[in-house]
This record gives C-alpha cells, structure tokens and sequence, in this order.
C-alpha cells in the first residue's frame, strides 16, 4: 500500500470518536462506493450515446414515414366448418401481424365478435367469380337476399369491412359496370365499402363505380415485376387519390378514382420435396420471395395488399380453386408450417426483415428427354431417305409433279406401306412434342386459367396430372393424332367401298404425305424449347402454324382423294367436316356464336392480361 494512504492512519478520530480500525473499514466501503458510482455513470453515458447514434438513422427513416400509412396488410383464407377450428386460425392471423382477411361470407356474429377484438378487418367476398359481362348483370341481379345477409351478419361490427361485389369477371367491358355500381351503392348505404378483384391490371373499364379494386397479381413465380409496378403507380399520388375519392364521397357524387390494392401476392410451391431457395418451387424459395416482396409492400404506398394464402386449399374448395392444385399456403392442408410463416411473422410484427434462408444446392440439370426425342425424329427421317431408292424417287414426284404423284398412287404401283407407316409414325410424335410445348407454355395465360377453373373438379384433376408429364402429354397428343387420322381414313374407305375402291396402303400413304410441313416446325419448337424466357408471340405463332399445316393437311388429302374415287364434291366435302379437328373447329365456331359474351371475355383475357 502506499505510504499516507487512508488505509494506514493510526490512532482515533478526534471529532467523531470513532476507532482508527472502524475508521478504515467505513473509509474503504465509502471509496469503492464513489468508484463504482462513477464507473456506472461513464458507462451510462457510452451505452445512451452509442444507442442515439444507432438509432438515429432509424429515427429519421420513422419520423420520414410517420406521414405515410403503412399498407393493409391481409390474407387469403377459407374458414373451416367448425367455429373452434376458426377462431384458432384467426388468433394466430392477428398474432403473425396480419390486419385484414379476404374470405367467402360468414354470417356467425360470434365470428365478428371475435375479429373485433383481434382488431381484423373482414373483407367479405360474394360468390360471383369469372362471370362475362352479360352473366355478371344477370347473377348481380338476383344478388339482393345473399347481400341482405351479408351486410346484416356485420352490422355493428368494427371488423366489419369492405365487400367484394365480383372476382376475377369481365371488368374489361363496361357491359357490367352498370350492374357493379347497383350493387356497390346498396353497400355503401350500409356504411361499407364495395370492391372487386380484376384481372385487368391496365384495361379495367369499371374502376369508378367502386371504392377498392384488388388486381389479381397470383402467378407461380411470384410476379414481382407486377409488384414493382403496381407500387410505382401508388406512389405520392396515392394520398391525392384517395382524398379526391373521400370528398366526393362527402359531397354524393361520383368519383372518377379508386383505391387500387394487390389481391394474389404469393408464389408457389410446386416442389415441396426439393431444398434451398436456389431451387424454384421448393418452400424456402417460397420463403425468399416473401421476404423480398412483403419488404417492398410495408415501404410502399399501397392501401391494401393480401398474401396468398393462409392455408392449403382443399380439393373441393368452395373457392375458385388455384391454378394447376398448386400450393400457396403459409400452411400446408395438413396445418404443418411453411419456412414463409416466420417471414411473414418478422416483417409484419416489424422486428425483422432479413432472414437466413437455406441456399440449398443447385437444381439438378432437365432431363434431356425432348430435343433426344425430337433429334431422334430427324434422324429417322433422314435414315429413311437415305435408305429407301423408292421414298426418294417419289418425294419430287409430290412436290414437282403431283399428278404424277396421285396417279402412282391410284395405281398402287408406288404405294409404300412400310415406307408411309413409318412416316405416320413420325409425324405423330413430332405434332405430340409440338404441341406438348405450345401447351406447356400456354398453361399459365389468365385466359388458360379461367378455362381451367371452368371445368369440373375430376376434370381438372386429370388434365393437372397430365400437364404435370410432358412425355406422357406427347404420347397422348401423337396417339390421339394417329387414332384421329386413322378413324377418318375408315370413312374415306367406307365411302369408296361402292365406287374405285380405296385400299389401305393408298389412304395411308395419302395420309401422311401432306402433313411434311411438321418436319420443319418441329426444328423451331426444339430452338424454343431450348430458349429460356421465349415470348409469348413467337409461341402463339408456332401454335397457330402447328394447328394451319393440320388444317391444311385435311384439305390436301381431301383434294387428292376426290380426284383419286371420283367421289362428289358434296360427299368429299362430307367427310372432309368429320375429321374430329374439323368437327371441333366447327363445334367451337358454332358455340361462340351462341355465346358471344363468353368470347369476348375470352379475348379480354388473351389481349388486356
């Protein structure tokens, strides 16, 4: 110790009459006392002038976007029969930070009591979906008693909210317009809000007669550039909008504006087996594109914005099912939770908006089976020119000189079974393999989905598992081809069995010739089947020259067996109409004419989507 220190004074305090060794005891205790006072002090002082300068930047973004709402942000979902079931999902909305659900209607006052305490908002949706103009006026019509019901269930209810008047119908018209804006000021009598859901981001023609409209932004990749665009058009005059809309409303005059919201946003699950959000389809990507699309929807200026969706959607769900029974949920069917439920957990609550989401490894490469199969075509081609002196012989005979050709034919000198087997052969798979592409490519246009949600559920369910295997979708399109044109070729027999008779190897071989055309399409499908990102033209293109060369191939053959039997134009004309693409072609034709509304819903879709 030091020499003078408090800590070797001898003797007694004079003042107090304390003992020099009381004296040390009380002097050492007083001494750590001021110490440590002023070592928690300086310590204070450092945490509270790191703490400021961390989250000052933090404080400035707040105070920057405390003028601006944050987005309403809710959910797709379907309540179960049971009350218990439904009251459990929607505590755990509320507690994952979801304030808004979007539901088919419920008419339970119990069930809003407990949204009015959760503090959610009810966006009730009537059950008119994918309707055309005409049937939209007509279904609206007898919507009065359902409506009835639907604002009596909220009636004195907080959570009571918008009500949605249509989903996903021919909005692009104006045909329906009149119809929507009955029904929307009957809810706004009622002290609620209408809305729709559309389609058509950029064409809708209905916007003005309703207060909301949710545009559909569902897609299987997510859809982001939608995303971005949708928040660029909400931007600083989001705020004008709304208040021009808000004082019309007070002056009961219509508005030329409405709020434009996101219904859809969610991406799906198409690999639930596969691992790391470098493989698309599997539940971490799921995750990853959650986490970047919520991140731009909570700094952004849209009023509303629902994820896609709560829960996986049952079989027979009451609701327009989803595309191809894919998988949006936050949720599996079987209530497990998805990687995307914590996402959405942490940005909504707001203590988290980055999150380590496993990487995975990478995909393994595409089975090769199409350009083998397609080169495979080729190769035979080419094996049987260079193998048969008889196949090269007549090829110029065709091309050149058809008469010739036709002759050889009603001949029989130059018929070639084994030769146009083979060729039939040939050509079927190569008309399965294109048009197992043009297919797989269409699958996702909105007019392909409402086509889809159209039909029944068995329906769906067989054209999903065959849609899901593109070689077997080739082996369909290229046998139903050959059983087609055989079929056909019978009646042609049939028809000349009185007249020249027609023998098998010369309607085979009359057959196959005229459809050459798809050994040059077929090289093109395999480029674009091989491009990533091919555009939407350059498919429907192929798809409409694929389908032409099948037309004009019925005609060729047609012409040739007329001239071949000597058979009346009308009779050839006869069985030319009962080729089964014909029949369809005129069965179509024949539809739309009875059902125009339906076609120009159609071709909204094809063209405004």
């Amino acid at each position: 110790m030091l020499k003078g220190s408090i800590f070797q004074r001898q003797g007694h305090m004079p003042y107090f009459g304390i003992p020099s060794g009381a004296y040390l005891a009380r002097a050492t205790t007083e001494h750590c006392s001021c110490l440590l006072l002023v070592r928690s002090t300086l310590t204070y002082v450092a945490f509270l002038c790191s703490f400021l300068a961390l989250s000052l930047p933090a404080l400035r973004v707040m105070a920057q976007d405390s003028s601006v709402d944050r987005p309403l942000v809710g959910v797709d979902w379907e309540a179960p029969s049971d009350f218990g079931s439904a009251a459990s999902d929607l505590m755990e909305i509320a507690e994952v930070g979801f304030s808004a659900v979007r539901m088919p209607p419920v008419f339970d006052r119990a069930f809003y009591s407990l949204a009015d305490s959760l503090g959610l908002t009810l966006f009730i949706e009537l059950p008119f979906a994918q309707l055309s103009s005409r049937a939209l006026q007509s279904e609206l019509a007898q919507a009065d008693s359902l409506l009835s019901l639907v604002l009596a269930a909220g009636q004195g209810h907080a959570s009571a909210g918008p009500v949605g008047i249509t989903r996903l119908s021919d909005t692009g018209s104006p045909g329906g317009c009149d119809a929507i804006a009955r029904v929307a000021e009957r809810i706004r009598a009622a002290g609620r809000r209408a809305y729709y859901t559309s389609s058509f981001l950029s064409a809708d023609r209905c916007t003005a007669v309703v207060d909301i409209v949710l545009f559909d932004l569902l897609s299987p990749h997510g859809n982001l550039p939608a995303l971005a665009s949708m928040i660029a058009q909400a931007g600083p005059g989001a705020a004008a909008r709304e208040a021009t809309q808000k004082e019309a409303r007070a002056r009961d005059t219509p508005s030329d504006v409405s709020q434009r919201g996101i219904a859809g946003l969610g991406a799906a699950i198409t690999h639930p087996e596969a691992s790391g959000w470098m493989n698309e389809g599997s539940p971490q990507a799921h995750a990853r594109f959650m986490e970047t699309a919520l991140n731009q929807v909570v700094r952004s200026r849209l009023p509303y914005v629902f994820v896609h969706r709560w829960r996986d959607q049952a079989p027979h769900a009451s609701t327009l099912p989803d595309p191809w029974a894919r998988s949006y949920g936050l949720y599996t069917e079987a209530s497990d939770p998805r990687p995307a439920l914590q996402v959405v957990r942490g940005i909504l609550r707001g203590f988290q908006d980055t999150f380590a989401v496993d990487k995975g490894v990478p995909p393994p490469p595409k089975d090769p089976w199409y350009p083998v199969l397609g080169w495979l075509m080729v190769m035979l081609t080419a094996l049987l020119y260079a193998g048969s002196p008889r196949f090269r012989t007549m090829i110029p005979r065709y091309f050149f000189a058809h008469g010739f050709f036709r002759n050889a034919v009603r001949e029989a000198r130059e018929v070639l079974p084994l030769t146009s087997t083979i060729i039939l052969t040939i050509i079927g798979l190569s008309i399965g393999l294109i048009g197992s592409f043009v297919f797989s490519q269409l699958r996702e246009l909105p007019l392909s989905i409402h086509l889809f949600r159209l039909m029944s559920p068995g329906s769906r369910a067989y054209l999903t598992a065959i849609m899901g295997e593109p070689l077997v979708l080739t082996v369909l399109i290229g046998s139903g081809t050959l059983l087609c044109t055989s079929v056909w070729m019978g009646c042609w027999m049939a028809l000349t069995r009185w007249r020249a008779r027609l023998l098998p190897s010369q309607a085979l071989m009359l057959a196959s010739w005229p459809r050459w055309q798809i050994l040059l399409i077929l090289p093109v499908a395999m480029t674009l089947e091989a491009t990533p990102g091919v555009p939407l033209w350059a498919v429907l293109c192929l798809g409409m020259v694929w389908l032409g060369t099948a037309v004009w191939a019925t005609i060729r053959t047609t012409f040739d067996l007329y001239k071949i039997t000597t058979v009346s134009p009308l009779a050839a004309g006869c069985v030319w109409m009962l080729h089964p693409l014909n029949l369809g072609i005129a069965t179509l034709l024949g539809w739309s004419l009875l059902h125009w509304d339906q076609v120009r819903f159609a071709w909204h879709l094809l063209v405004s989507t």
